[in-house]
Parts: C-alpha cells; structure tokens; sequence
C-alpha cells in the first residue's frame, strides 16, 4: 500500500467497515493488503491500525469480524491483539468460516488527550502463509484474517 491516512475517526457504537466502501486506507498504519470492494486481508503478521475516539467513562467492547485463511497447507490462524501496547486478546481459529471475536478496554488502558482517546490496534499473526507457498494460486500475500467489519461500544452505559 502506497498512502497510509493516520487515524480513523471513530464514534462509539457504530460500525465501520474495512475495504474500500467505508474505512478504505484510512488507519491502516501497516501489514495490510489493499483494500477490496468489502474486506482487507492483513499481509504478513503484524497488522496495525489506528482509530480515535472520545474519551470513555467506562469500558469498552471493541468487535471485530472476519475470516481466517485455511488450508489444507495451514490448518489454523493464531490472532493475538494488542491494543495500545496491552495484550488483551488471543484466538486460535481452526474454522473456514465468518469469526465474530472481542475484547474488554478498559479506561485506565486507553490514550487519552485533550479528552479524545487514541486507540493503536494490533493483530499479530504468526502463522499467516502466502496462498502460493501451500499451492493456492500465485497470491504472494501473508494471509492471516480477512478484516470485514469494527464496532466499539461501552460495556456499561455511560451514566
């Protein structure tokens, strides 16, 4: 990818989705495909994103959907994400199928400035393959997850 946009502006409960109809480049800091039409494939083991927001009073449910590459040449997609540097999350996928996968951001986690909240997201995924290393085409990417869709919403209602 050529450009990279700093950060995606981001409004708590609603969704936003990757490829080129909503988030586009937008973010995508590196380890990213181009985006396609409604998905952008992570391209090699570290994808990195980042988004902001404003600030919260209470935790976060950060949501992402998507689906891993498998094959018979790799048969499951380890996912850790790191948000803001934290570990917070680790998935083992060994299903061919749409993944639905969240985690728990708590305040005291987040990068608060002039009361907006940076979020630096990070998926590293070790065991991303290129399609033509296990006999699938002539893909060169470092496939790991197909990115579809992103939504933060609070955990606890703001009161």
């Amino acid at each position: 990818m050529d450009k990279v946009v700093d950060v995606v502006p981001y409004e708590i409960g609603m969704s936003r989705f990757f490829g080129q109809t909503d988030i586009g480049r937008a973010g995508l800091l590196h380890g990213w495909s181009d985006p396609e039409e409604a998905h952008v494939w992570n391209d090699g083991p570290e994808a990195a994103l980042r988004l902001i927001t404003r600030k919260p009073r209470t935790p976060y449910r950060l949501t992402f959907e998507g689906e891993p590459f498998l094959s018979k040449g790799c048969p499951r997609q380890d996912m850790t994400l790191f948000v803001n540097g934290l570990r917070l999350g680790f998935w083992r996928l060994t299903e061919p199928r749409p993944h639905t996968l969240s985690v728990v951001i708590e305040p005291q986690q987040m990068n608060d400035r002039n009361g907006m909240t940076t979020l630096n997201l990070v998926w590293y995924l070790p065991t991303s393959v290129r399609p033509a290393d296990v006999g699938l085409g002539s893909d060169y990417r470092e496939l790991g997850f197909c990115f579809r869709m992103l939504t933060i919403t609070a955990e606890v209602a703001d009161g």
